[in-house]
């Protein structure tokens, strides 16, 4: 992957000295800077590039959400501003047309805690061009500024889209997750990560580091937890019933029901950690944990970011846990992902996709947004994503 990445990145850099007006090179270098870790320089290029496109849209919200990743959420709103303006003589009309710089501006001054321009603007933004991203944010934003009217608008178009299009309405969902929760959470779990490979990793040594194996298969299980807010902690943790057999590439993997893997298990004597009944109960009290770690970090500020916000607008940080199980059936925490995407549930529902609708789900029918949905004269019964968000809540605990 890092020799990808110094590749990639030695070809955008030849690219932009032989073609220096080539903004798709510039933006792509950018987003290769930022995925090595090198975000401070992603910042120079694209400063760098809006002296030569100034009307071109993309350039503005690509910087703008390298700020806010660094957690400069003034200097990302003060850069939308300043775009939106159209330069010097206000000849460029582009970028206050554009509905990602809006709603970066949008997303970014409700993060600073400002209620009604954001407000105003999310609105402007669904009147336009409506998408489930927009009206649940249109939705909190209307419920910070106590207008209920509004907000049960957003409310019946949110509902209305899940009916519309279930997949598309999660997958939107998933993107925003990866890409606007509070900084903090990128640090956090780089910084977990950096913490494991010093520590020689979270896994137990000596006679625990033997991988337990199904069919010459590395057997671990994955967790999705639903983060609502980290102080104090409230999150939730969901399963389904399948394990997951691997090789160690992604293209060799398989999931698996857990009764075939108790099957294949049968007749193995316990080790210290029991047996499969134990291992499975032991890796969720390992997720909890985790994520208690993780928390404890995001809690922290970084910039003009402050995670009470994140909490206060209703956005649910759903993160991708995976816990390793030993042959003696002890079980450990292998991974975080802080973008876990769709498409990754193998045989059955889409893990990704439950967890989207009990995030959703619950902020609407039991949580910042159901005075609203109640206010409005909506029928939970009646909605398809209130029947869904219950049909799954019992694959998901609280913690």
């Amino acid at each position: 992957m890092q020799g990808d990445n110094d590749a990639a990145l030695e070809y955008f850099e030849r690219t932009v000295r032989t073609q220096p007006g080539c903004l798709t090179a510039y933006i792509a270098m950018s987003q290769v800077l930022q995925q090595v870790g090198r975000i401070e320089e992603a910042e120079v290029v694209l400063k760098q590039v809006c002296g030569f496109a100034f009307d071109h849209p993309e350039v503005w919200s690509a910087l703008s959400r390298v700020l806010f990743r660094q957690g400069k959420l003034e200097e990302a709103v003060d850069t939308i501003k300043f775009a939106m303006k159209g330069g010097p003589e206000g000849k460029f009309k582009k970028p206050s047309r554009d509905p990602m710089v809006l709603f970066c501006l949008a997303y970014f001054l409700a993060c600073l805690g400002h209620i009604a321009e954001p407000c105003s603007l999310f609105l402007r933004i669904c009147n336009d061009d409506p998408s489930p991203v927009s009206l649940y944010l249109a939705a909190q934003t209307c419920r910070l500024a106590s207008d209920a009217d509004l907000g049960s608008k957003a409310v019946k178009g949110l509902l209305s889209a899940y009916e519309s299009s279930r997949l598309a309405f999660c997958s939107e969902l998933a993107v925003f997750n990866a890409t606007f929760a509070a900084p903090q959470w990128e640090d956090a779990i780089s910084g977990r990560r950096r913490e494991e490979k010093k520590a020689g990793g979270t896994e137990p040594s000596a006679e625990q580091e033997s991988r337990l194996r199904i069919r010459g298969k590395e057997v671990s299980l994955r967790f999705l937890a639903c983060v609502d807010s980290c102080s104090p902690l409230r999150a939730s943790c969901g399963s389904g019933d399948r394990a997951w057999l691997s090789m160690g590439s992604e293209e060799e993997e398989e999931s698996v029901p857990f009764r075939e893997v108790a099957l294949a298990l049968e007749g193995r004597s316990p080790g210290e950690g029991g047996g499969w009944p134990e291992a499975c109960r032991a890796a969720r009290e390992a997720v909890e944990a985790e994520v208690a770690a993780l928390a404890a970090e995001i809690v922290r500020p970084k910039g003009q970011a402050r995670q009470k916000r994140f909490a206060g607008l209703g956005l649910t940080k759903i993160l991708s846990i995976e816990v390793a199980v030993g042959q003696d059936f002890r079980s450990w925490v292998t991974r975080v992902d802080g973008a876990p995407r769709l498409g990754g549930g193998g045989a059955g529902e889409d893990p990704v996709v439950e967890a989207v609708v009990h995030a959703t789900g619950r902020q609407i029918f039991d949580g910042t947004l159901r005075e609203i949905t109640e206010g409005a004269g909506m029928r939970a019964e009646d909605q398809k994503l209130f029947s869904d968000y219950q049909a799954g809540a019992k694959t998901f605990e609280n913690f």
